[in-house]
């Protein structure tokens, strides 16, 4: 299989997405074994603390594009030339205009809960994304469980022990 990881994340003045993809990469790299291929996309040349494993390839296209405008107008292209099975989008953002299974982490969800803490700009252009995100997370009519700070810590403990082992329950979604 080969999976296609979004690294735009990667880069020298990143924030908490950037470290969390920093290190799913790091592990995907560690557990990712022959036959089985790992190709970080990026409009940028991914900036990682430390080598990232040789058996990672890295495919950078496009690089005067804006993330925004490569995951919408180029990563659908970047998909289809890599071959890949599958794709991993850690910031909230899909491109919409691809055929190839994705997973995408909504890493913050700051954007719907706290909008007045965002320039505008973010809220008129990344917000509709990662609604549209979940939107077709939620279409595939397959079962969840939603971890929120709402959730009473006692409850907390059956909400993974669902995900972990009901085989109906494929998506984990996580607010904090």
């Amino acid at each position: 299989m080969k999976i296609a990881f979004d690294g735009t994340t990667l880069q020298p003045r990143r924030t908490g997405v950037g470290y969390y993809t920093e290190h799913l990469l790091y592990h995907l790299a560690d557990i990712t074994r022959d036959p089985d291929e790992l190709v970080v996309i990026s409009n940028r040349a991914p900036v990682t603390s430390k080598p990232v494993s040789q058996r990672v390839q890295i495919h950078t296209s496009h690089p005067r594009m804006v993330r925004l405008a490569w995951m919408q107008a180029a990563a659908p292209g970047v998909l289809r030339d890599v071959d890949a099975d599958v794709a991993h989008f850690t910031n909230g953002m899909i491109p919409l205009a691809t055929r190839v299974p994705t997973v995408v982490t909504i890493h913050d969800v700051s954007l719907t809960l706290y909008p007045e803490c965002h320039p505008k700009r973010r809220l008129l252009l990344n917000r509709p994304l990662v609604r549209m995100a979940a939107e077709r997370a939620a279409a595939l009519d397959i079962g969840y469980v939603r971890l929120h700070g709402g959730v009473p810590t006692a409850k907390r403990g059956a909400l993974i022990e669902r995900f972990r082992d009901d085989p109906d329950c494929q998506l984990f979604f996580s607010t904090d």
